[in-house]
C-alpha cells in the first residue's frame, strides 16, 4: 500500500497594500459600520481588520461615537419635525 502525501500548503499570506488598508479603516467611519460587517463585506479576518484600525488610529469606539452622534442629530431633527406638525395639526383643529 503507498501512502498519498498531502501537497505542500502554500507559506504565501496575502499581501494588502497601504492604500487598501486605509480603505477599509475608513469604511468603519460610516455609521452603522462595525469590525465584524467590513470585515465580512471584504473578506477579510475581523483581527486583521481590528490590527489595521489600531495602525491608522482608529477605533470602534470611534464609530461608535460617530453613529451615536449621527442618531442624535436625527433624534433633534424628528423631534422638531413633531413638534411642527403638532402646531399644524392644533392650528387646522381649532379653524373648525
Amino acid at each position: 500500500m503507498t501512502r498519498k502525501s498531502k501537497p505542500p500548503k502554500a507559506d504565501k499570506q496575502k499581501q494588502y497594500t497601504d492604500h487598501y488598508k486605509r480603505f477599509a479603516v475608513g469604511l468603519l467611519q460610516y455609521p452603522g459600520e462595525t469590525i465584524a460587517s467590513v470585515s465580512e463585506q471584504l473578506e477579510i479576518s475581523p483581527t486583521l481588520l481590528s490590527s489595521w484600525a489600531d495602525e491608522f488610529g482608529v477605533s470602534e469606539s470611534d464609530e461608535k461615537k460617530a453613529t451615536y452622534d449621527e442618531l442624535m442629530r436625527e433624534h433633534r431633527r424628528l423631534t422638531k419635525e413633531v413638534e411642527f406638525l403638532r402646531a399644524v395639526h392644533k392650528y387646522f383643529k381649532s379653524r373648525k
